[in-house]
């Protein structure tokens, strides 16, 4: 009864508010998964050719044939991992309604001793530039068989974490031939190997006709080789999520392993602080620029179940369509609360007198309880709730809405 609600809550939600449709939000789905489906080979460093593949899970029983597409990179360094990293994160968002795919990339570079010792300036840049053209080519591979995954071509987002992280942010924001890297062109040899050009952008895999296209990216403690690839409040939606002082990649401008091996030969690159400072000098909505920058100093994420609902909802704001009404239009201004997110205090301001408000978590349970004496203006205090992501309900003279709000 409790999901039931909660769903039902969502649902009367979208349709009294057009612009914060919440059809992805919940797990409601069983999922199903195609295992190593191979999308296209390339070259890797060393001369020898990978061939590459995904995992793509799916909602079952969601009848819904304009599906969501999310693309998920795993992390190691730009020289180990695998992709099933990510498959329970995939089977998360296939069961909110996503096609979700984790995708393997080329992996390794020319180091010496360990792979935190990359032979020269050149050598990460490289990696994370052949691990876009491969994102890339995965994205193209997935639009063309839209039919198969019933899947929206025009709805696709891209997500990372770590070296992941780094390989999303690139396939979201590295969008002109120019803005292609020095590294990337042809170098001399190094370790009795050659260096070869590396190619367009778009790199060669899966050329279909399809673009590359996605219209958000999420950031995962990875980061970006310079922020000014990001040109526009018009450039995709971006969530980020890092500790201030992670070791590994730094939230402001650092080279990789600041605070392992600093003199290592890694580049300057840039943290989610810095990416954050470029969106809001260059003014990006507050909903196209999400940073939880949190004060810590791990190379980790500190709240898995937070962090995943304040991903859900960031997705779920800009792939989510919702068909808009007159009678919807009517009531999208009903009521307002902000700040959201909030790690305190809420205030909601309403255009029909407010009776009661409550709030339930995402196990549908009644948290708090707020009457009123028939105001428009309140001010509740959200303190004393655990974090996470809550449905307020509202009650008026005029009837019921519901709302998501986040607590930090």
């Amino acid at each position: 009864m409790r999901l039931a609600f909660l769903i039902a809550a969502f649902s009367i939600s979208a349709s009294l508010r057009a612009q914060d449709c919440t059809d992805f939000l919940l797990p409601q789905y069983e999922t199903w998964a195609e295992m190593d489906v191979v999308y296209g080979t390339a070259e890797r460093y060393n001369g020898t050719t990978a061939t590459l593949a995904m995992n793509i899970f799916k909602p079952v029983g969601d009848e819904n044939t304009q599906r969501p597409l999310l693309i998920m990179v795993h992390g190691g360094g730009f020289h180990e991992g695998n992709r099933n990293q990510m498959n329970e994160l995939c089977q998360w968002y296939a069961a909110r309604g996503y096609v979700a795919a984790t995708i393997s990339y080329r992996l390794g570079f020319h180091h010496v001793l360990a792979p935190v010792f990359p032979v020269d300036i050149h050598e990460l840049v490289r990696a994370m530039y052949r691990g876009m053209q491969d994102c890339r080519g995965a994205i193209r591979f997935l639009k063309e068989r839209a039919d198969v995954d019933s899947a929206d071509v025009n709805r696709v987002a891209v997500l990372g974490g770590s070296a992941g992280g780094f390989i999303a942010l690139h396939t979201a924001y590295m969008d002109q031939p120019d803005e292609k890297p020095s590294s990337a062109g042809s170098l001399g040899p190094v370790l009795l190997s050659a260096r070869p050009d590396l190619g367009p952008i778009e790199g060669t895999m899966n050329l279909n006709g399809w673009d590359t296209d996605v219209q958000a990216a999420v950031n995962i403690f990875g980061g970006m080789r310079d922020t000014s690839l990001i040109t526009s409040p018009l450039d995709p939606p971006v969530y980020a999520y890092h500790q201030s002082q992670d070791p590994v990649v730094h939230c402001n401008r650092m080279k990789p392993y600041w605070a392992l091996v600093p003199d290592a030969n890694n580049p300057l690159v840039d943290g989610s602080c810095a990416i954050q400072a470029k969106t809001t000098m260059l003014n990006f909505p507050e909903q196209h620029a999400v940073f939880h920058i949190y004060d810590g100093n791990e190379h980790e994420v500190h709240d898995i179940e937070l962090v995943d609902q304040e991903i859900a909802a960031f997705l779920n704001y800009h792939l989510c369509q919702v068909a808009t009404s007159i009678e919807e239009e009517e009531n999208s201004d009903a009521f307002t609360i902000f700040p959201n997110p909030t790690s305190g205090m809420l205030n909601i301001e309403s255009n029909r007198p407010l009776q009661l408000v409550e709030l339930y978590d995402m196990a549908g349970n009644l948290s708090k309880t707020f009457s009123f004496n028939q105001t428009d203006n309140v001010r509740i205090d959200t303190s004393g709730l655990p974090r996470g992501m809550y449905v307020a309900r509202l009650w008026t003279d005029a009837g019921v809405y519901h709302q998501k709000i986040i607590l930090r």
